[in-house]
């Protein structure tokens, strides 16, 4: 007698290995993004990212006048001259 689930069940073990690695990353997927959404509401999370950014508000400034220094000059396209 066959079993009435038998188009469900995988016909081989490897079969059976690719159905639970995709339902693992599935879980680990629904798990990371309900870690996200807390994020959201954590309000010492979102202090922590405040006092980070603004910690490095200065360096980041920096860095970008660096690399515009070392940046070649831009061509201007304007030929009337």
């Amino acid at each position: 007698m066959a079993n009435r689930d038998s188009n469900m069940q995988p016909e081989s073990h490897q079969n059976q290995r690719t159905v639970l690695e995709k339902l693992s990353s599935e879980l680990e997927r629904a798990e990371i993004d309900q870690q996200f959404a807390a994020m959201v509401e954590d309000e010492a999370y979102q202090i922590l990212q405040i006092e980070m950014t603004e910690s490095f508000e200065e360096s980041d400034w920096e860095a970008l006048l660096l690399e515009e220094a070392r940046q070649p000059p831009a061509v201007s396209e304007d030929t009337n001259n």
